[in-house]
């Protein structure tokens, strides 16, 4: 019996897998300092979250005083009339309350509007930064958290614009500033330190590193940069502590390093890995596509060639014909729904027209019985149009529509649109020009090329205004003949542009003279147009015209 590709490779896996941890006893030692180092590293990083969550935490009391005291209509009246006695009553009396030594309140000219400090320090009197430097900070944003070096020691710095209270949004211009200091003391560095389980120590940048006291070989060590003012660090904070649980984890694994355990360990790994890796993934995967219907889950299963790719594979095709059966019902629904739209209405003026015939006729006048006869007729074209695009549109999209280029005048094309949109135009008394040598020939299909030169000279006359003109121009490139239709009718909106040409996003706008259209005309030129290797593409501003450009091959 042929054995299978995932059967093979799952007896030829085990079996070297039992080399394998043969000679993996002679390896053990030396990947134990390996182990034990991945062990510092983990719990290091837990050390890091831990101490930010610590920092976090110590720091929430001064930064939500700044934050949640600062719109107060009574911090306003104090920052702007000076007013000592409401701030001692209430900002001195909130030191001790936020664990802070120090607090400030300036004007918007940076003026000193009332300080105050619990440690009876003059240096505090003032906050120790120029007023440059609090205006050039304050500039560029209002709420800044940094640290300063102090003669009293390092001060923790929050600040925070003063503003009513009904701004509970910020949004209102400052009307001073307050600035809150925490000076990091010994005792504040002990709290930090029994918290963290670790010692801390705060090294200056430009001073030598301080001893941690933790030199030993598996120690943590972790350090947090200080920012200035400015955002620059200018200082560290360095937590260093003994790892237990590293001491512990080397006695234990000198006791767990027995040939049994790490063979049956290992084995059990291995064949976990490989059921993993070679079965539950590939399964797994397969599952998430079908369910999340996305096949970009199989892109690298589907380049094996074992079962899972096979499978893979067929599900990408699956996937594929589904989206563009999706597609197709989706232009047909389009499609559909043009069709109920559009013809609705002319057929609803058709029966209405037909109504008012049969019902008054004798009572009319032949003026009248003209008029009518009149708005008839241009509803039967409307009809007859819309017709006539959903059949070449029908008869293109099901491949009936024979293609036949050849080499042909464009000024016979031109000349037999013009005499079919002449009365339009001379009821509008609009220009139609040709500007193109009569001998211009350009290599296309005579029928296709016709219905895209009808339906751009009907656009161009159904949008211009009276006394306007239409012209035709055509020119040779390095590789390819150009045909322009230029009108200077009322232009098309920047927005609209990109759905000219596309069925699913129908567009169709009455003309100057309320002319109906079917939104489908475009659509057909650029199929057309593309089906000969070609491009159209449209230039247009609103209120200065429209051209239209087609590309084709150059004429053999």
């Amino acid at each position: 019996m042929q054995i299978g590709k995932t059967q093979f490779k799952t007896i030829l896996f085990i079996g070297m897998l039992a080399i394998f941890f043969t000679a993996l006893l002679f390896l053990i030692k030396e990947n134990e300092e390996k182990k034990l180092i991945k062990i510092l590293a983990e719990e290091t990083n837990t050390k890091k979250i831990l101490i930010d969550n610590v920092l976090d935490l110590v720091g929430k009391g001064l930064e939500s005083w700044v934050f949640n005291d600062t719109y107060w209509d009574e911090m306003v009246a104090c920052v702007e009339n000076k007013n000592t006695k409401w701030g001692n009553d209430i900002i001195a009396t909130s030191l001790f309350t936020y664990n802070a030594q120090a607090a400030w309140l300036y004007q918007t000219d940076f003026s000193l509007a009332y300080s105050t400090n619990s440690l009876n320090d003059l240096s505090f009197i003032n906050f120790p930064l120029s007023k440059s430097e609090l205006a050039s900070m304050f500039s560029k944003k209002s709420f800044n958290h940094f640290f300063i070096n102090t003669k009293a020691g390092l001060l923790e710095v929050r600040t925070a614009p003063v503003q009513p209270s009904l701004d509970v949004k910020r949004k209102t211009t400052p009307r001073g500033y307050f600035i809150a200091g925490r000076l990091w003391t010994q005792d504040y560095l002990n709290n930090i330190n029994l918290l963290t389980t670790s010692r801390a120590v705060i090294n200056l940048l430009e001073s030598p590193r301080q001893d941690s006291r933790y030199n030993q070989k598996y120690s943590i060590s972790v350090s947090k940069a200080l920012n200035d003012f400015g955002g620059n660090p200018f200082a560290e904070i360095i937590f260093a502590g003994e790892s237990k649980m590293l001491r512990e984890s080397s006695i234990a694994l000198n006791w767990q390093l027995t040939t049994g355990i790490v063979l049956t360990l290992g084995l059990l790994f291995a064949i976990s890995f490989f059921l993993i890796r070679y079965v539950l993934t590939p399964l797994k995967k397969i599952s998430y596509s079908l369910e999340n219907e996305e096949s970009t889950y199989l892109e690298n299963l589907s380049r094996d060639r074992n079962e899972f790719g096979r499978i893979a594979r067929m599900i990408k095709d699956f996937f594929r014909q589904k989206e563009e059966l999706k597609g197709a019902n989706e232009t047909k629904d389009k499609f559909i729904s043009i069709i109920a739209h559009d013809l609705r209405g002319p057929f609803n003026g058709f029966l209405g027209l037909t109504e008012i015939l049969a019902k008054e006729a004798e009572t009319m006048t032949t003026v009248e019985v003209k008029k009518l006869s009149a708005e008839l007729h241009k509803s039967a074209k409307t009809q007859y149009r819309l017709l006539s695009d959903l059949l070449q549109w029908s008869r293109i999209q099901s491949g009936r529509m024979e293609f036949n280029p050849t080499n042909i005048k464009l000024n016979d094309l031109v000349e037999l649109s013009f005499e079919v949109h002449k009365p339009n135009a001379e009821s509008k008394n609009i220009l139609l020009i040709k500007n193109f040598d009569s001998n211009f020939e350009i290599y296309s299909d005579s029928e296709m090329m016709q219905v895209v030169i009808r339906n751009l000279i009907s656009n161009a006359v159904k949008f211009t205004e009276s006394g306007g003109s239409v012209t035709i121009s055509a020119k040779q490139s390095f590789n390819s003949s150009e045909i322009l239709i230029t009108d200077t009718g009322v232009g098309i909106p920047e927005q609209d542009i990109h759905k000219l040409f596309r069925i699913d996003l129908h567009l169709s706008t009455d003309g100057t003279n309320n002319e109906k259209g079917t939104g489908l005309g475009l659509v057909l030129c650029k199929e057309i147009i593309e089906k000969h290797s070609g491009k159209i593409s449209v230039e247009s501003a609103v209120g200065n015209g429209t051209t239209f450009i087609i590309s084709l091959p150059l004429a053999h």
